[in-house]
This record gives C-alpha cells, structure tokens and sequence, in this order.
C-alpha cells in the first residue's frame, strides 16, 4: 500500500474507502505563539475518503 502511494495511485479498499496523495503547495505560515511567519516546503500528504458503506453505517439510527 505504501509503495503504491509512493508511486502517486490510488488505493481503494472495497467496503472500507479510498486513500489518495494529495500535493500541497509551498506557503507561509504563521507561528500562533509568536506571531513570526515561517516558510513550509511543498509535501505529500495521504488523505483518505470513506466509503459510503461505512458513511451510512456510521450515520444510521438503529
């Protein structure tokens, strides 16, 4: 799974969801404590999208 994702696939897992590389660009951002602005290099992130399966299972009333 984790080479996949290296490799920038996709990655589904039938019943369960999907997880995906996401390219996050390079930014500045500010410290909360201190106020100073820092820079962030660009970085890969995975994230992942639940399947509907277990959406409606989670959100169901029984």
């Amino acid at each position: 799974m984790a080479e996949a994702l290296t490799r920038g696939e996709k990655v589904e897992i039938r019943g369960l969801g999907t997880f995906k590389i996401k390219k996050k660009p390079s930014r500045f951002v500010k410290d909360p404590r201190t106020g100073v602005e820092i820079f962030v290099k660009e970085r890969f992130v995975p994230t992942f999208k639940m399947g509907k399966l277990i959406k409606n299972h989670l959100n169901s009333k029984d």
